[in-house]
């Protein structure tokens, strides 16, 4: 069996040009998480995966106007890169048109081998090519980490860029539901993909791989505790809202912030310029911010459960946190099994000043803490993503069988 996987994923190698020619940092929230899944295929049945990818740049802060089509082998994966124009709309339309050419040509390239299908429906330009592969008996599963047209508006509400992104999102959200069967991370994510129950599904609750911090450094950013965030400046995600408890934690320990572009950047500078242990530390490279999360005394993930979103996906970072081997704080969402509840800690309120007060608790019980966070880590290591690319083929031998 050859698996096709349709994604914005790059190597690592790749990832790393990419992020080095870029003229401001971003957040690539899906580059470990789909990187974990390609690698534990991999790993986990020694088969031939080839990704077709829209790379992730874009046209305010990636310098190349013109994106060839290019080739690499990492690790035993084959990567093929779609080129197009990177400018505004331009790029959807060349790069989708470019994706669904690599596509025809696999497929009829390996017309007499069974392919199979796998595509992040977060990527409109690769999602497009269903309704082509469905018409040809090719099996598709799609992997739905958040509903898109959610996705793409967080922190927008008005404007001729919301409206665009409102449209992607809402043409992938059809697109969605033109798949043969789902890899979701929360049940609650198949009321909306799946709404009649009709295609099979599977819950892939998390996914990290076990050796994501192998060889990292722990980095102590501050002399006393600290406590740390890294993840979206958007209000959806809480983060203004546990900002708010570092005034309460002066003679405590310090609070930083890491995250990239966002609503409420503003709000947090101005919280930090009023708070002497708040610190905002912006986006840096993915090994300093492990190393950073390995430092901390906590981690926090501030994701509020009053959020229609937040029941439709499992936090994959919340996954990270606990491979760390850290104690970690967040609210009990929907879309968290309840297997993980014994080994985090829980926001009981909003309310900053009783937030910080839970906060203080942990630090006061510290080595309790941190064997729950061991157990944490022993927990996640057993759930990595080799288990999880098994499970995941399992369910598709089980779907292409019946």
């Amino acid at each position: 069996m050859k698996i096709l996987f349709l994604s914005s994923l790059c190597s690592a190698k790749k990832y790393e040009r990419i992020y080095n020619l870029r003229t401001e940092p971003l957040l690539d929230t899906n580059q470990k998480f789909l990187l974990s899944i390609v690698s534990g295929l991999k790993s986990a049945a020694d088969m031939d995966i080839t990704c077709i990818s829209s790379i992730p740049v874009s046209y305010r802060c990636y310098p190349k106007r013109v994106l060839h089509n290019e080739t690499e082998i990492e690790d035993g994966i084959n990567y093929h890169y779609c080129g197009g124009v990177n400018y505004p709309v331009l790029r959807n339309l060349t790069i989708e048109w470019n994706t669904k050419r690599m596509v025809k040509r696999f497929v009829r390239q390996y017309s007499q081998e069974k392919v199979v299908v796998i595509c992040d429906i977060l990527k409109t330009e690769s999602a497009a090519v269903v309704n082509w592969l469905n018409k040809h008996k090719i099996p598709t599963f799609a992997i739905v980490t958040d509903i898109p047209s959610i996705a793409e508006c967080m922190g927008r509400n008005t404007g001729i860029k919301y409206y665009l992104l409102k449209k992607y999102g809402e043409r992938a959200n059809c697109l969605m539901r033109q798949f043969q069967a789902y890899i979701l991370l929360s049940k609650q994510m198949n009321e909306f993909c799946n709404p009649d129950y009709t295609k099979p599904y599977m819950i892939m609750e998390c996914i990290v791989d076990s050796q994501l911090f192998d060889n990292i450094k722990i980095r102590r950013i501050s002399e006393r505790p600290v406590v740390v965030y890294a993840g979206k400046f958007y209000k959806e995600c809480g983060v203004v809202n546990f900002a708010r408890t570092a005034r309460y934690l002066e003679n405590d320990c310090d609070v930083a912030l890491y995250g990239g572009h966002g609503d409420c950047i503003d709000e947090l500078e101005s919280e930090a310029r009023a708070t002497n242990n708040l610190f905002i530390r912006g986006i840096v490279p993915l090994q300093e911010i492990l190393s950073i999360e390995k430092g901390a005394s906590i981690l926090v993930n501030p994701r509020p459960s009053t959020e229609e979103f937040t029941k439709y996906s499992f936090p994959s970072k919340t996954a990270e946190y606990m491979l760390a081997g850290v104690p970690t704080i967040m609210y009990e969402l929907a879309s968290l099994p309840d297997e993980y509840k014994d080994k985090l800690y829980f926001f009981r309120t909003r309310d900053p000043e009783r937030m910080a007060e839970e906060i203080k608790s942990i630090l006061r019980k510290y080595d309790e803490a941190k064997e729950k966070a061991l157990k944490a880590k022993r927990f996640i290591v057993e759930e990595n993503s080799i288990h999880q690319a098994e499970r995941i083929l399992n369910f598709i031998e089980k779907v292409i069988n019946n």
